[in-house]
């Protein structure tokens, strides 16, 4: 969806490890093109926006209760205009970029907090405990403590 509530993609993940393409996205319409982003609510109320590298990190957040953007992939924060539709559907909420714990991630989380910054979005980067290479590594490392500690984190 986007921050309006309508579709604009989609993407799929092989679970099964049979497919040789791990993330499937639709064809872009000719002259046109699917969203970069998803925005997905969280049920939790708590005025926080989890911006994640992908649908896993954001599900894993919309789990917990927190409202999520899932961006499709790290190197699509270097796009302006990315930046400034995320930066006007994002504004009034506090953000908080959950990149992996790679140095992808690290980019991911310094791109977007320069960039929606500079929209006059509050950011905060979050920051993976224990080497935990993602959101999702970090809730199955601890799934009854992760609710908790993501609060606090």
């Amino acid at each position: 969806m986007d921050f309006d509530g309508r579709p604009h993609g989609l993407q799929g993940r092989d679970l099964s490890g049979d497919c040789p393409g791990r993330w499937v996205s639709l064809k872009n319409p000719k002259g046109q093109r699917w969203g970069q982003y998803g925005v997905f609510r969280g049920e939790g109320g708590y005025g926080v926006t989890i911006v994640s590298e992908g649908p896993g990190d954001g599900l894993t957040a919309v789990a917990v209760g927190y409202d999520a953007v899932c961006i499709r992939g790290a190197a699509l924060t270097a796009s302006p205009e990315l930046i400034k539709e995320l930066a006007d559907g994002l504004k009034g909420s506090l953000v908080v970029v959950a990149g992996d714990g790679d140095k992808a991630g690290q980019r991911f989380n310094r791109a977007l907090a320069e960039g929606l910054g500079a929209h006059g979005v509050q950011v905060r980067a979050l920051d993976l405990p224990g080497g935990a290479s993602d959101l999702t590594a970090w809730r199955e490392a601890d799934p009854q403590g992760f609710p908790f500690a993501l609060h606090k984190a």
